[in-house]
């Protein structure tokens, strides 16, 4: 037959109810009908008559209403004192109690958590007439609640609110502070109880749950004095935040298995959320009444933290060799090694690694994810920060490596989601990165060009300092902070030091000039092999410098010409009949505007020049003239083929594209090119662009200038490109698409092109004209912070977080900063003329580092040599130790690992007498003096953890030096 309820069809025979919603069949219908009746005649005795079966009639008469609800609240506190099964309560009729079965709800208390959620709507299977007969009962419920809740609050001791025994300590708390009822903690605080030995975060937190279930109203008499039972219906009352996200298949690392797993997702519970409060009985009908104390036995579990539950459970697994092969996989043991070590074969030992990353697969996926989100990385760093337990440490980052949705990318040490794509992220970072180098960088110069590169990429944990092992990774030499591709010529590298130090031009013969150069040299690159001899010295730099003399040579950075003047010359050597042209009749020719528009003061320095920007439309073997290549022979001007060229393509051009179709276009040339051109300007690192293929109007010009200057009229005359950018982009939208501009660059190089009569600019700072003699990231800081005397570092973060800096800039301002302070704290910073100590202190630091060195060096990593050093006004820390070594003791120097990070000390102090010339150069002599000469990467590692040389892994520098070669996981003396 069908039911008449739901609709579903069933054998009446063999039913005598519907075995999908419990209504009765045919034959029991008359059977139900007078239960009901009866049920309804109960209730309704005083005066209330069954009218058309759901109309309910109340007798007109005040006083017999007022004795109903009496009468009814009397029932419903017999009913909640016992906590009755809904079956036998009397006021409900056989179908509200079958409706509310069918809802897993099977007592009173269970009904009135569910309501205390939940609305009676939310019910499944209600009629008119059920939902009345619940929301009365409900609401005489709340109304008993509420009497109740009153009488307790007035008379309840804290002794039988908190009985349970975990409470012990916080009763005995109570009763020496003088707090009997819990009407005494009007007031209280109950974060106070932190200083209270043995109660900790977790038990505050318990404690306060009680107390807001009790004022809630929530714990009556009968069950106050064992909180733990109220919860005894339902489960997983609470679950930790953390969790509360997760897929289902967290709990298979709990011990619950799959097939249970699957049976409550086919029920719609999908996520650990979905579990809060689930009824016992409903979750053993899904599972089982055999599993349902594994559920249990979980509850705990769950109110702790994601971190918290696999601590214990890496615990469990900790003098297991499951673990501990993992651990020493990670350290760089081989399988046949460990294979030999337990008496199994290496393919033993995979499937062992294997099967142990799988029982861990269940935590790490979302620990992962949850340091993913949301930037879409996760460092090593953040995973060796969670646990203080180095063999957990070599887990984390074992898993993460063999995972196989992550990629790791070892140069920035972090983790990124495998791309499911033909190139990796390894391979588009090195493409930009080779696109950025070029021809070679000082990357010091260019950090905020390359951050803003990376930042509009969304790489954005790839910094200076990432980048540089990139670079050194694919055979990138570093000079200092030039990076070159390949062992460049010593010429190449030296005329860097002349654009910087040499600004009018370097004599080649018969001069000290050459011997500053060499010495500059050493110092910025090291032994690059320069020849004794000057004169072939000399011939190699001319390979890679300018004529600007006779006998001097100079940087293409130190010419100044504007572009005009070029080409003005180029149209009289091309407009003459001569075949040749000399450059003592063009210097005379052209003197008066070459020493108003440039710094060529000499023939010589024009010869160079126009070599420099025309060779390859003249012939310049001659030293005297120039020869033109024949009759008639125009090449055009620079300028007008670069505007051309951007104009052509109608978008942004890269530098390369514009030299491919630009012929004999070095960079400084274009350079002048684009800063000659009124409507030529740079858009990004490497590409160039026109205004007019932008469309841009006067009202767009004063719309920009209305907002920088609003920007600065808050900001003391300082307005950053991103500070621009935001707002642009909140007011003015349209103007942005229209002009393709995707990036602070973008609009910074437009405002820099339209509005530099205005403002003064220097990348990515915009500040009034004149606001300071000179834009530095120093003098920007030190503007905006007022030069304080106490210098705190959050302080200065919070205001580049205001000012929308760049990490990278960020970093660049403050390291320029700190060179006026010293480090007193972690967080703060004095002037360096306001730190006072005596030389006599100094002295004894000095004399106790250098008395306690082991090895030639001591180590700032794990010092603790505190008692020893004497007292001083300020409090002893690393980072005032670090400050005094650096600014106070010359005989002491301190070598860096690469891989700095401010909230960790890792420097290593040596005798400043010892010719080590970075951290590589350290080990490398350690190794020596401790008779290494190759080394495991496991071996390595407990070398230098042991020695104090790091702290949890080995850094970068070993991996990418001269001196120590890494291969086949092992590290060799060179």
């Amino acid at each position: 037959m069908q039911c008449k309820e739901c609709g579903e069809n069933y054998a009446e025979e063999m039913f005598p109810v519907c075995p999908y919603c419990l209504t009765p069949s045919n034959k029991n219908e008359l059977y139900t009908q007078m239960e009901s009746d009866k049920s309804e005649t109960e209730v309704c005795e005083n005066d209330i008559t069954d009218v058309d079966n759901d109309e309910i009639l109340v007798s007109d008469s005040k006083d017999n209403e007022e004795e109903l609800v009496e009468e009814s609240k009397s029932e419903i506190t017999s009913a909640t004192e016992k906590d009755l099964e809904v079956i036998n309560i009397p006021s409900f009729s056989m179908r509200t109690k079958n409706v509310l079965r069918r809802n897993g709800i099977f007592k009173l208390s269970e009904l009135k958590s569910f309501l205390n959620k939940k609305e009676v709507k939310d019910i499944h299977g209600l009629s008119v007439f059920v939902e009345k007969e619940i929301t009365d009962v409900h609401l005489l419920t709340e109304v008993v609640a509420d009497e109740d809740k009153e009488r307790i609050q007035e008379e309840t001791r804290v002794s039988s609110v908190y009985s349970a025994n975990k409470y012990k300590l916080f009763v005995e708390y109570c009763k020496k502070n003088g707090i009997t009822y819990m009407s005494d903690f009007a007031g209280f605080d109950f974060m106070s109880l932190m200083h209270v030995q043995r109660i900790g975060t977790g038990k505050i937190e318990d404690i306060i749950k009680v107390f807001d279930s009790y004022c809630a109203g929530e714990l009556v008499e009968e069950n106050i004095s064992d909180y733990e039972n109220v919860q005894s219906t339902t489960l997983y009352g609470y679950i930790n935040e953390q969790l509360l996200d997760l897929n289902l298949d967290f709990l298979v690392g709990l011990g619950i298995k799959s097939k249970q797993i699957k049976e409550l997702s086919s029920r719609g519970f999908m996520r650990i959320s979905d579990l809060q409060n689930i009824s016992v009985n409903t979750l053993q009908q899904i599972v089982g009444i055999r599993n349902i104390e594994k559920f249990r036995g979980i509850e705990d579990l769950l109110k702790k933290s994601l971190i918290e539950i696999f601590e214990g459970i890496l615990c469990e697994y900790e003098k297991e060799d499951d673990l501990i092969i993992d651990v020493k996989k990670e350290e760089g043991f081989t399988l046949q090694e460990l294979g030999d070590e337990y008496g199994v074969t290496r393919e033993r030992i995979r499937q062992k690694i294997s099967k142990f990353n799988l029982k861990i697969d269940p935590f790490m996926n979302p620990i992962v994810e949850f340091f993913m989100n949301p930037k879409n990385y996760v460092s090593t760093q953040e995973l060796l920060d969670i646990y203080d337990n180095d063999n957990f440490d070599k887990v984390l980052i074992h898993w993460c490596k063999n995972c196989k949705s992550l990629e790791y990318l070892s140069f920035a040490d972090v983790f990124v989601w495998k791309l499911d794509e033909e190139k990796s992220t390894y391979d588009k970072i090195l493409d930009l990165a080779i696109d950025f180098i070029g021809d070679g960088i000082n990357l010091y110069d260019n950090l905020e060009e390359l951050e803003t590169l990376m930042q509009t990429s969304n790489f954005t944990y790839v910094d200076g300092g990432a980048f540089l092992n990139l670079a050194q990774e694919k055979g990138y030499r570093v000079y200092g902070d030039f990076i070159v591709k390949g062992r460049q010529s010593y010429g190449y590298l030296c005329a860097k030091i002349v654009a910087n130090k040499f600004p009018d031009g370097i004599k080649l013969y018969g001069s000290a000039d050459l011997k500053i150069l060499r010495k500059l040299a050493l110092e910025e690159y090291g032994d690059l092999g320069i020849p004794d001899n000057d004169r072939a010295f000399s011939t190699r730099l001319t390979d890679y410098l300018v004529l600007s003399g006779r006998g001097t040579v100079t940087a293409e950075a130190n010419i100044h010409i504007a572009i005009n003047v070029l080409d003005d010359i180029k149209d009289y050597i091309d407009g003459t009949q001569e075949g040749e042209v000399y450059y003592a009749e063009l210097y005379t020719r052209f003197e008066g505007m070459l020493r108003m528009m440039s710094n060529i003061d000499n023939y010589n320095f024009l010869h160079g020049v126009l070599k420099l920007y025309f060779s390859n439309d003249y012939d310049f073997s001659n030293r005297d003239y120039l020869k033109k290549h024949g009759d008639g022979y125009v090449s055009g001007k620079l300028s007008i083929k670069v505007k051309n060229c951007i104009e052509a393509a109608g978008v942004p051009l890269h530098r390369n594209e514009i030299k491919k179709k630009v012929l004999g276009l070095t960079d400084i040339v274009l350079f002048s090119a684009i800063a000659s051109e009124q409507e030529l300007f740079q858009w990004d690192y490497n590409y160039y662009y026109s205004t007019a293929l932008m469309q841009i109007d006067e009202s767009d010009i004063e719309y920009l200038m209305q907002q920088t200057d609003t920007i600065m009229d808050k900001n003391e005359g300082y307005c950053s490109d991103n500070m621009l950018l935001d707002e642009v982009k909140r007011f003015r939208r349209n103007f942005l698409i229209k002009n393709r501009i995707e990036s602070s660059n973008n609009l910074y190089y437009l405002c820099q092109k339209l509005l530099s009569d205005r403002y003064d600019f220097r990348r990515p700072h915009i500040t009034r004209k004149g606001l300071m003699e000179e834009i530095s990231v120093r003098n920007v800081a030190l503007h905006l912070l007022g030069s304080p005397i106490l210098l705190s570092f959050k302080t200065y973060q919070d205001m580049a977080e205001h000012l929308k800096w760049s990490p990278v800039t960020t970093g660049m301002v403050f390291g320029e900063i700190e060179k006026e302070y010293i480090r007193i704290t972690d967080d703060s910073y004095l002037k360096t003329e306001e730190f006072k100590i005596d030389n006599t202190s100094v002295k004894e630091i000095e004399n106790v580092l250098i008395n306690n060195m082991s090895n030639d060096y001591i180590s700032l990593i794990n010092f603790d040599l505190w008692e020893m050093l004497p007292d001083i006004k300020y409090e002893w820390n690393i980072y005032l130790l670090r400050s005094i070594i650096d600014k106070f003791i010359s005989e002491l120097r301190i070598i860096e690992i690469r891989a700095k990070d401010r909230r960790y000390e890792r420097g290593i102090v040596v005798k400043r007498e010892m010719e080590l010339s970075d951290y590589a150069d350290l080990v490398a002599y350690f190794m020596r003096k401790m008779g290494y000469s190759d080394l495991s990467e496991n071996n390595m590692l407990t070398l230098l953890v042991m020695n104090n040389l790091t702290y949890k892994m080995i850094p970068k520098d070993l991996f990418l030096s001269d001196k120590i070669i890494y291969q086949n996981e092992h590290f060799m003396l060179a």
